[in-house]
């Protein structure tokens, strides 16, 4: 009786693990079909509204070259660029004035302000009260971005109806090729996972170094207020006011290449972890809903992380230990290494196969992490 029992159990846990096995890949299919197979028309603007392009920037000097570069060549031609500095304690503040006095120059209309408050929602909140666009494009200092970036984000507002727009982020290469492959493999699950949730109506997620609103409706929301005082979540919290102001249908994630913005990698592991966990703590801040959402896929790596047990279990748990990983793998490297490819960003099996294998452990090392109850920005320190 008891070796029937054991039997019974094996096949119970095999089986469940195919069963993950299999909806993993049909998780990937959903999120390749969004990306790839449902395409949105994007209507044309017939006049150019004034935008007004809004960069926070807190001890940025490192960055700052590249991004006026990029600035220079975006051929939007109604486009107001307000650099926000938010207390640098570098030279970030001079460079930024001695760029807007050069663009000034050439017939550039730059401006640099004094953030009125601390932080990065204080400093946009600064740039939009003197703002003279009526859509505002939010980026981040060390980002760049193509020449036509701006007319592809702002075209969806031809429809009226639209007051939120966001596009996809990618890091640029890492000296180290594991961890630039890793990074890269990470955001584009980010990119994925986004498209997917505005797709079907339930957009929780977006990035801040790419999106668009308009200025009447972060004013009709009333900006930042009940969430002024967190570091992060400039994006999420106002996503989720916009789409309860205004609807599902007000909001829209655009992923062509040519919409895409770099970010620089993170340099380090701890600094890598501590951004992801920043990240993740905003989720307490959250709906249920949204909390349910977040809590799934940690559940999902969760199972994945003990399936070495299987091998406990004989030849059926070896079976469903190595056909579990075979999927996962495949279908992660199908899927991810398309999508990177549209970006022209090359990704090895080999890289996925270690980044795969490795994911599990560093989503339970960002949880961990989330458990530190003082978070540090910039220099800037914050009780969660």
């Amino acid at each position: 009786m008891l070796q029937l029992h054991a039997l019974l159990w094996v096949d119970l846990v095999t089986n469940a693990y195919w069963a993950l096995g299999l909806g993993y890949v049909v998780l990937f299919l959903a999120f390749a079909y969004f990306w790839f197979g449902k395409k949105e028309a994007v209507g044309m603007l017939e006049s150019l509204p004034q935008v007004s392009l809004v960069i926070a920037i807190r001890n940025e000097q490192t960055n700052l070259a590249a991004l006026f570069a990029h600035l220079r060549q975006l051929n939007y031609p109604a486009l107001e660029v307000l650099l926000v500095d938010d207390q640098s304690e570098d030279e970030s503040l001079a460079l930024m004035q001695q760029a807007a006095i050069q663009a000034q120059a050439v017939g550039g209309h730059w401006r640099v302000l004094q953030s009125v408050g601390s932080g990065k929602k204080a400093a946009i909140s600064t740039a939009l009260a003197v703002a003279k666009g009526e859509l505002i494009v939010t980026t981040d200092a060390d980002c760049g971005f193509s020449p036509e970036w701006i007319d592809l984000l702002v075209a969806p507002f031809s429809d009226q109806n639209i007051q939120l727009v966001a596009g996809p982020v990618m890091t640029t290469a890492h000296p180290n090729y594991f961890f630039s492959a890793f990074q890269q493999v990470e955001w584009t699950s980010i990119l994925l996972v986004t498209r997917l949730s505005f797709s079907t109506g339930i957009p929780f997620m977006c990035s801040a170094a790419n999106m668009a609103y308009r200025k009447s409706a972060f004013e009709q929301v009333n900006g930042y207020a009940g969430n002024g005082q967190f570091l992060s979540g400039d994006d999420e919290f106002l996503l989720k006011k916009i789409l309860h102001t205004y609807g599902k249908t007000a909001v829209k994630y655009l992923h062509q290449p040519q919409l895409l913005v770099t970010t620089q990698p993170q340099s380090n592991w701890t600094s890598f972890l501590a951004q992801r966990a920043r990240w993740a703590s905003k989720w307490r801040r959250h709906d249920q809903g949204h909390l349910i959402i977040a809590a799934l896929p940690a559940l999902l790596l969760l199972l994945f992380l003990v399936s070495p047990f299987l091998l406990l279990l004989g030849k059926p748990g070896l079976q469903a230990f190595l056909g579990l990983w075979t999927l996962k793998i495949s279908i992660e490297y199908l899927v991810v290494a398309s999508v990177l490819k549209r970006f022209n960003v090359p990704l090895s099996l080999l890289a996925m196969a270690a980044t795969s294998c490795s994911h599990p452990f560093y989503a339970l090392a960002t949880a961990l992490t989330m458990g530190n109850k003082n978070w540090k920005w910039k220099g800037r320190s914050q009780s969660s």
